[in-house]
């Protein structure tokens, strides 16, 4: 007979040691993947597969990599195998995962190499979602740029100057646009007429408000419309259309 105390000490302890070690992965706000040397999940936390949108035992067995978005993985073709080949040490990335419904998220992913059961080079990552501090970092950006559309507008006002080219510039710039026209009333007839424009071709152009077209339903309405396809659509603006087209060099 021989006392086996201290193994069953030495065991529970490591089975302890085990279930903190899980219960802080579960409770981490960030999710954390382990990864074996395939590049397999087998260990997602619940903050990993709430950003990924997906329950636990779709996630575990294959690697994240299976739910970025296309577009990342073409646009960095190594950054793949830099987190799958963690063995040279630490890597990180800015990466989009998309949802089974669709939606995208981004995420600050950081990988670091660890040993596996039996020396492997298993991967452990830590996946922070990023989306709503993008959103902020666009709005503020946003915001900026309107500020200063907005200051240089008024500069045009202050100095006397007519301000309609400034605003259909400005304009353009916020919405990255590749063109810019600004109808008004024309005065003693029904139509709206160019009094500003990025392109010269169309300064000037008399739009009848009998016509049925884009420009006249906006500003009938005041509601936005958007043409996907501007040259085929029967809502453009004839006039402008034409005009544009008799201009070209």
């Amino acid at each position: 007979m021989r006392d086996q105390t201290a193994n069953v000490l030495v065991e529970r302890t490591l089975q302890d040691s085990e279930r903190r070690w899980r219960s802080l992965v579960e409770a981490s706000p960030i999710g954390i993947g382990l990864s074996d040397e395939r590049n397999r999940l087998v260990i997602a936390n619940g903050a990993l597969c709430d950003l990924l949108g997906r329950p636990h035992a779709d996630v575990i067995g294959r690697s994240t990599s299976d739910f970025a978005h296309p577009d990342d993985l073409i646009a960095h073709p190594g950054a793949g195998g830099a987190l799958a080949d963690a063995v040279r040490g630490d890597a990180s990335i800015e990466r989009r995962y998309v949802r089974p419904d669709g939606s995208e998220r981004w995420a600050w992913l950081r990988t670091t190499s660890i040993p596996g059961p039996d020396g492997e080079p298993w991967t452990l990552a830590h996946v922070e979602d990023v989306t709503d501090r993008r959103a902020v970092e666009r709005a503020v950006v946003a915001s900026e740029r309107n500020l200063a559309a907005v200051a240089e507008v008024i500069k045009r006002i202050q100095s006397g100057n007519d301000a309609r080219q400034t605003i259909v510039e400005a304009a353009v710039a916020l919405a990255h646009a590749a063109h810019g026209t600004l109808l008004e009333p024309a005065k003693g007839i029904p139509a709206l007429v160019v009094t500003a424009t990025t392109d010269p071709r169309v300064d000037g152009t008399v739009v009848p408000l009998t016509a049925t077209s884009m420009v006249v339903q906006t500003f009938s309405t005041g509601q936005p419309i958007f043409l996907p396809d501007a040259g085929s659509d029967p809502l453009a603006s004839p006039s402008l259309l034409a005009r544009r087209c008799d201009n070209l060099p």
